[in-house]
């Protein structure tokens, strides 16, 4: 709660106004005439109002003169937060992913200035005006005053935190079957943050074990840290487990962001210059954290011909049947046709899957296996074949009629997966 002080004199609690201004009244001025100094101190802004590197300029009115009056320079609004993600995970959509605790990686949520993040500070509270900001005493609590001598509609201690500075770790769009687990805290003993589940403007409740997501949710955790030490970032391990690795998740990515704690969002009641505890505006972005790909390999065939006495053969293995480890996968394949002059033949699909150690092999004038027909023929052009597994790998094969000797053969080209074939057939 804003209050007012002169130089030896004692403080002044000082009335919030509907036009944003605080009033003192009830000031008593030295009687022997001296210069004295006035602190105004537990001031708090609205700085998401103002933009990043802007300025918070105020003016003092008085009923006597005073010095110093305009353009006194409160403080500067700066960014303080980023989070990055250590790597952002990549699975296969058919691969058993990902095995119980097998995969961690790391969320760094980190300070943008000095002393952003701030523990508490409740032992012992400082009613020095103006020394809460130096280094040996930062905390969220700023001069501690009396609440008995002073009023106070919310019964809390003027200038006392109700916490430490709090972060919400946000996690969004997490695959069905999967679980992500976040531990209760990071750090030593003499500075550490600690998740607390008294939710993000409830009583701090440290979390007794690690924290496990199942679906999209968050994590507060608090600043602790004791007198004279800092907390500049903090790296939280993230595990991913598959409670259900038979199942296949869906294409998918996992986002995450951090913000200040508590928001107006979850709390809007309580945004209310006159009542409340001061809330926090989330403008965090949402990074990526894992992704779910589809199983899919495509291939490039980049010259095949079924024109003066020439003909195409094409082969397509399913090459996930290894010794190796490799999840099995299964899948078809749809056969893309590229010509330029002329319109080319419609695009096909297997009629069936094509099981691990499967081939797909047909030739543009005959046709071949899995359903595949012979409207290639009188084809010249590009084929582009996309398989709903992976590890496909291809041969293609030219050679002139009745003599198979006579031929070339290839390896086709695997194309990343976002290539798009939106254009079909033109």
């Amino acid at each position: 709660m804003p209050s007012g002080t002169y130089l030896g004199g004692n403080p002044i609690q000082g009335f919030l106004q509907a036009d944003g201004s605080m009033l003192f009244t009830g000031i008593t001025l030295p009687a022997d005439g001296n210069p004295f100094t006035i602190r105004v101190t537990n001031i708090r802004v609205n700085a998401n109002e103002l933009t990043a590197g802007a300025f918070v300029n105020g003016t003092v009115m008085a009923s006597f003169p005073v010095q110093n009056q305009s353009g006194l320079v409160l403080g500067a609004v700066l960014n303080s937060l980023s989070l990055t993600v250590s790597a952002v995970t990549p699975f296969s959509q058919c691969a058993s992913i990902p095995a119980a605790g097998a995969v961690v990686q790391t969320v760094t949520v980190k300070e943008l200035f000095k002393t952003a993040f701030k523990s508490q500070g409740t032992d012992p509270p400082d009613a020095t005006p103006g020394k809460w900001y130096r280094k040996e005493v930062n905390t969220e609590s700023q001069t501690v005053l009396d609440n008995v001598s002073f009023k106070n509609d919310l019964d809390v201690v003027p200038g006392q935190a109700g916490s430490g500075t709090r972060i919400r770790l946000n996690f969004s769009n997490i695959p069905a079957g999967w679980t992500l687990t976040l531990p209760a805290n990071v750090g030593d003993k003499v500075h550490f943050i600690q998740a607390t589940t008294g939710g993000d403007n409830g009583l701090f409740k440290p979390a007794a074990s690690a924290i496990v997501l199942s679906k999209a949710g968050s994590v507060t955790y608090e600043v602790m840290a004791q007198q004279g030490r800092e907390v500049d970032y903090f790296t939280i391990p993230v595990t991913i487990n598959n409670s259900t690795p038979s199942s296949t998740p869906g294409v998918n990515t996992t986002v995450v962001s951090a913000t200040y704690a508590p928001t107006t969002k979850e709390f809007p009641g309580l945004n209310n210059p006159f009542v409340g505890v001061p809330q926090f505006a989330d403008t965090s972005t949402p990074a990526p954290f894992a992704t779910v790909a589809a199983c899919q390999t495509t291939l490039l065939f980049p010259y095949v011909a079924n024109v003066l006495g020439f003909d195409s053969g094409i082969a397509i293995s399913n090459t996930t049947a290894r010794t190796d480890g490799t999840q099995p996968e299964a899948g078809v394949c749809t056969i893309n046709y590229f010509q330029n002059p002329g319109v080319a033949p419609p695009s096909q699909t297997t009629n069936a899957v094509i099981p691990a150690g499967g081939t797909l092999a047909f030739t543009l004038n005959g046709g071949g296996n899995y359903g595949i027909d012979n409207r290639g023929a009188g084809f010249v052009g590009y084929i582009i074949a996309q398989c709903s597994f992976d590890d496909a790998h291809g041969l293609g094969y030219l050679s002139q009629f009745g003599d198979p000797y006579s031929g070339l053969a290839y390896l086709a080209v695997v194309l990343p997966n976002s290539t798009r074939i939106d254009s079909i057939g033109q």
